[in-house]
This record gives C-alpha cells, sequence and structure tokens, in this order.
C-alpha cells in the first residue's frame, strides 16, 4: 500500500471516530440535561453530582483529541461551575450551549443531515 492510500485510509477511520465520538457526546449531553431536570432546579447531590462531574470532565478531556476543542472548552466550562458551587440555572445554561456546540460541530463535520 503506498503512502496515498493509507493517509487516505487513516482519514476514513478517524473520521469515523469522530463521527462516534459526537453520537457519544449527543448522549452524554442529554444526560448532563436529564441529571439537571431531575434534580428539579435544586443542587445536585450524591451519585448524580459524582456522575455529573464526571461527565463534563470526560468530555472536556476527549473533545480535543478528536478534533474539537471547542466541546473541549465547552464542558471545561462546566466542569469548573459545577465545582465552584454554581446554581443549577447557570448550569442548565452551560450545558445548552454544549449541546449548541455539539449540534454545529455535528453539522459542520457530518453534514446537516447526520
Amino acid at each position: 500500500m503506498d503512502e496515498i492510500s493509507l493517509a487516505d485510509e487513516l482519514g476514513d477511520e478517524f473520521a469515523e471516530l469522530q463521527k462516534e465520538f459526537l453520537d457519544t457526546t449527543r448522549n452524554r449531553v442529554r444526560e448532563l440535561a436529564r441529571l439537571l431536570d431531575a434534580a428539579g432546579g435544586e443542587l445536585l447531590a450524591g451519585e448524580q453530582a459524582e456522575l455529573f462531574r464526571r461527565i463534563a470532565h470526560s468530555v472536556r478531556g476527549s473533545g480535543g483529541s478528536y478534533g474539537f476543542a471547542s466541546i473541549s472548552v465547552a464542558a471545561g466550562t462546566i466542569e469548573k461551575a459545577y465545582l465552584a458551587g454554581e446554581v443549577a440555572e447557570r448550569l442548565a445554561d452551560l450545558v445548552a450551549e454544549l449541546e449548541a456546540e455539539v449540534s454545529a460541530s455535528i453539522v459542520s463535520t457530518l453534514g446537516p443531515d447526520a
């Protein structure tokens, strides 16, 4: 296999990894929103609080690896706000911003029908 074919193949594989990341991240953002909704405007506590922080941390840490620095930044903002004790309404606004960032990345990477 020559270098051009190998590069093309790796490009396709990376594009598939990006798609998987975006699909998974879309679901993770929905989970963040669900956790906040379930708390009914109150601060998260216990297992739900830890799950919220872990999801935000995971998305923050992995976004840049797939070429989505803006998703990492948005998720990092959520994690920092959570750790600073921000109110649920502010966290919900930040989750909505992350959701918009993920949607924009899906459209720009996979097309408007994705």
